[in-house]
């Protein structure tokens, strides 16, 4: 008789997996084709910017800028920016994220989970971790952690939370704009809980601490962990270098919502570019104040909360503003404002009649998402191969100077993207720094990475003599001692 040989922990993870997943292919299978549709460009092309060029075979800056976990993710992620493999493990982690999103809001329409999978996977911020390959799969790694450790918050037994802070913990080690990510999906889902499950006022108040308290104890470990990284390794960080030191707090509260209007209706961040997005986020804002009208007359006697969270809302998703100077934020660090999809399908669930109108507007906001990421993605490619010629044929006219020999220090006076041509799609929001290998510290990489010539090459603002020519003008290029100038003043 054969004995019946019991399941490893592998075929019983195996066995989860399929259950969990089988009841989320509709979840799945949009966000793994829109984000093949959004991002296949950056996947089979290799994109240059400024800090994937530096940080080629590296994670760029760890424990300096804060990111303390981001380092320790090269055990699972090898150092080297490859976009097909870590493009397709980014998309693939953001499925599993969509899927626990709609479980954590507990959606049940059909249609309102496709629109999840899609919103998720075409959003602009992703496109700007697509964009810096070289850390994109560890950043949507941070976010499955952080949706994950939202996800055991939201659980009762004490375990379940302990374990979840632990996650947040992880995911800001690995980019600290999970940390304002986390507090604006928790407001959305108070806000949920009060206008579409009805909650009384005591369990979503304790519900509220709750949260409260633990994205308090996941910041304070996070930041013991840092200090703790930067004795043991002798690093001083340079967060410091951004903080707002003499604007008065209230000012910074005021630019929390002010941010938020200018994202809306003034194309902060390239979230809403368009006048067809305008006016589709639009139709989404009257949508949540409707439904917000309507809860209250619901609700009554709770409606203050309803006020509290709702004005408590922008200040989450524009957090940032309160530490660091506008300057600093971009696409990147603004992934809270994803909470907003959330809120609009939340609330017009409860509504039939909005439903269409609803789906209709988010179908179009993936539409322009993909179509913007596109443009961003064409861009970078057109810049990096203006470039690239541009500096073949500058290096060639200056190993053809008289007197040139190999090892001679090059410098640029004035800064050599004046005479490159750049692409005209609007992305500098989204992609950051698009033509960075002109004026940046990425050059001498750019050059030794992506041209086969290993040069020494710095850059000044001093004025160049009188009888110096612009390049590529002849006389623009000269020699003095042991040193070339070119002259792009």
């Amino acid at each position: 008789m054969e004995l019946k040989q019991s399941p490893t922990i592998a075929d019983r993870l195996l066995e989860k997996c399929k259950y969990y997943f089988s009841s989320r292919k509709d979840i799945l299978l949009s966000a793994l084709i829109v984000g093949l549709v959004t991002h296949m460009y950056a996947l089979t092309n290799k994109l240059v910017t400024v800090d994937d060029v530096a940080a080629l075979y590296s994670k760029g800056a760890t424990i300096t800028s804060g990111r303390w976990f981001l380092g320790l993710t090269s055990i699972i992620f090898p150092n080297y920016s490859m976009p097909w493999i870590y493009g397709i493990i980014s998309i693939l982690l953001l499925c599993v994220c969509a899927c626990l999103l709609v479980d954590f809001f507990d959606i049940k329409g059909h249609v309102s989970r496709i629109l999840v999978g899609s919103l998720i996977a075409s959003f602009p911020t992703v496109t700007g971790f697509i964009c810096y390959m070289f850390t994109s799969a560890p950043y949507c790694l941070g976010m499955l952690l952080c949706v994950a450790g939202m996800s055991f918050i939201a659980r009762t037994d004490r375990r379940h939370i302990i374990v979840g802070v632990l996650l947040l913990v992880a995911s800001i080690g690995i980019y600290q704009t999970y940390f304002v990510f986390a507090s604006a999906m928790f407001i959305v889902l108070l806000i949920k809980k009060l206008l579409v499950d009805k909650k009384d006022i005591k369990p979503l108040l304790i519900e509220g601490i709750k949260y409260f308290l633990a994205l308090l104890v996941s910041l304070l470990v996070y930041y013991i962990i840092l200090k703790l990284a930067c004795h043991i390794f002798d690093i001083r960080t340079e967060n410091g270098d951004y903080a707002l030191v003499d604007t008065p707090i209230w000012r910074r509260l005021l630019t929390t919502y002010t941010a938020m209007f200018g994202i809306f209706f003034k194309g902060y961040f390239n979230y809403v570019r368009t006048l067809p997005s305008i006016i589709v986020h639009s139709i989404c804002i009257l949508i949540v104040v409707i439904s917000c009208i309507k809860g209250i007359k619901e609700i009554k006697s709770k409606s203050w909360l309803l006020l509290i969270l709702l004005l408590l809302w922008p200040v989450s998703v524009n957090m940032l503003y309160l530490i660091a100077s506008p300057g600093v934020i971009h696409v990147m660090s603004q992934f809270a404002f994803l909470s907003f999809y959330f809120l609009v399908i939340t609330l017009s669930d409860q509504y039939i009649k909005f439903r269409d109108i609803t789906t209709l507007c988010l179908s179009i906001i993936v539409i322009l998402n993909i179509y913007a990421a596109n443009e961003t993605y064409l861009k970078i490619d057109m810049n990096y191969r203006n470039a690239s010629s541009f500096y073949t044929s500058l290096l060639a006219d200056i190993s053809q100077t008289e007197g040139y020999r190999e090892n001679m220090n090059i410098v640029f006076i004035g800064t050599p993207s004046k005479g490159i041509y750049q692409s005209e799609a609007p992305s500098e929001e989204i992609s950051g720094l698009v033509l960075p290998v002109t004026k940046y510290y990425s050059i001498n990489d750019y050059i030794r990475y992506y041209l086969g010539r290993d040069v020494s090459i710095t850059s000044v603002d001093s004025k160049a003599p009188d009888e110096a020519n612009t390049y590529p003008s002849n006389g623009s290029i000269w020699i003095d001692g042991n040193t070339v100038y070119v002259n792009f003043s």
